[in-house]
């Protein structure tokens, strides 16, 4: 019974620490294009053409994350978006919302953004994600599904797209991590602390010190990943991190009173 009590600790022990060292950096997508307009369409003529239009945010593995925009009629999807309807569960929190577009709005500059949410307002992960595209027109019998993809993390990405234009033209995409506010190392006292490498490609961390009693490694939650109790003199360590996301940390260097906090920046 005790082996049994044992093992179940230690599991939920493992599954605890996986989910706190996933690194989910904050930031905002915005996402720009100008629709093409329909030729042939369920009503109205070549330039009073409506169709319906709908996009989400979904992870790699298919996971539906957020609606960023849904332009329909009267709330009716089953015929019109289904994909998106199915995926979503037909939910628009935090979306761009809208009738249903004509040969008039569908030439007019569309955006969104995203917040890196997921439609409970929990930051996701970070990793790579999909903004999926599904437009519908023929009254349901012609439809188009197309995707974007991006990569979610403390770096940037930018991108300007040149696929899909068959349906879209000016694509830009841009996520852009919230900047840090904490500054590159923080002193209380004299501490000479060195960090290296860093950038770092390995998930070894070298720290140097005069002296210290104990050494954190902070993620961008603040969450504590790491935490080593030393007693040196003067010496090194070394910080394993490799079995950490990618992202940022700190590392936090105790002496007593005094204190010191180092960015480190993870792409193994």
């Amino acid at each position: 019974m005790k082996k049994l009590l044992f093992k179940i600790a230690t599991i939920a022990s493992a599954i605890f620490i996986t989910a706190n060292v996933s690194a989910q950096t904050a930031g905002t997508l915005t996402f720009t294009f100008t629709p093409v307009s329909k030729t042939s369409c369920y009503q109205g003529s070549a330039t009073t053409c409506k169709w319906v239009l709908a996009s989400w945010i979904q992870s790699a593995s298919g996971t539906f994350e957020q609606t960023t925009q849904m332009y329909c009629c009267n709330g009716q999807t089953s015929d019109h978006v289904s994909t998106w309807s199915s995926k979503s569960g037909s939910n628009t929190t935090g979306a761009n919302t809208g009738g249903t577009l004509s040969g008039f709005t569908s030439t007019a500059v569309k955006s969104f953004t995203w917040n890196g949410k997921n439609k409970s307002g929990v930051l996701v992960a970070d990793g790579t994600y999909n903004i999926v595209f599904q437009e519908t027109w023929a009254h349901g019998s012609s439809t188009a599904t197309y995707t974007y993809t991006f990569t979610k993390g403390p770096n940037s990405d930018i991108q300007t797209p040149t696929t899909n234009s068959t349906y879209q033209t000016g694509v830009s995409l841009k996520w852009i991590p919230t900047a840090t506010t904490d500054i590159e190392q923080t002193v209380a006292g004299n501490m000479d602390i060195t960090i290296y490498p860093n950038p770092n490609n390995t998930g070894i961390v070298n720290v140097e010190f005069e002296k210290a009693d104990n050494i954190k490694v902070v993620n961008t939650l603040g969450m504590v990943v790491l935490n080593e109790n030393v007693s040196h003199l003067t010496g090194s360590t070394s910080l394993d991190l490799s079995r950490f996301e990618n992202g940022i940390y700190f590392v936090c260097v105790t002496d007593g009173d005094k204190f010191s906090k180092h960015k480190v920046i993870l792409n193994k």
